[in-house]
């Protein structure tokens, strides 16, 4: 999947019995790098965990993983629209 064409993208990490947590990369413009996610790890309700800048690469590879070993309701995947003046998420599995 191509990194560059990604919104953002959700994971939902089930390893503990007692709490969800979720991971949401989103694209961000963070100083000079263009190209930037930022990871945000919340509980289920909504606390924040642990929020940080990320680059492309980590995000492409963290996404792979998950593509490859996580099921397919665990991920979601918003990609951008192309082929138009405008880019908007769009969702996609």
């Amino acid at each position: 999947m191509n990194i560059r064409q990604i919104q953002e993208f959700r994971l939902f990490d089930r390893r503990d019995a007692k709490q969800l947590f979720i991971v949401r990369f989103h694209r961000i413009h963070w100083g000079a790098f263009e190209n930037c996610f930022r990871m945000e790890k919340t509980t289920q309700d909504g606390k924040m965990i642990t929020a940080k800048p990320v680059t492309e690469g980590f995000a492409q590879t963290v996404l792979e993983y998950a593509l490859i070993c996580l099921p397919k309701e665990d991920l979601g995947i918003k990609k951008l629209s192309t082929g138009t003046d405008f880019n908007y998420p769009i969702p996609h599995v």
